[in-house]
């Protein structure tokens, strides 16, 4: 419960909270904000999220920012760049096989 705050300094402070826990993730970071019953001018932050254990997380990150679902290539019909694992290009609507 934090008064005049931005999102980004809770997101931050929750993950503080989670690496003292043993967690390494925060996962379902929630937040809602309230006025002030005394000073409608005030609001306050309530936030929220469970913190998480994931194995190999490092791993994780780093795979998915090298799989080929990130990757790109160009169209075979009109050049355009794509999706590596399209199926059909989105500029020329042609199927690739």
């Amino acid at each position: 419960n934090v008064q005049n705050t931005t999102l980004d300094w809770l997101r931050e402070k929750l993950a503080t909270q989670v690496k003292v826990l043993g967690g390494n993730a925060l996962i379902g970071f929630k937040y809602v904000q309230k006025a002030n019953v005394f000073s409608f001018s005030s609001v306050s932050w309530n936030s929220s999220g469970t913190a998480a254990v994931i194995k190999n997380l490092e791993k994780y990150v780093e795979d998915s920012a090298t799989s080929d679902q990130n990757t790109t290539k160009a169209c075979l019909y009109c050049g355009e760049q794509i999706m590596a694992v399209a199926k059909k290009c989105k500029h020329c609507g042609e199927f690739l096989t």
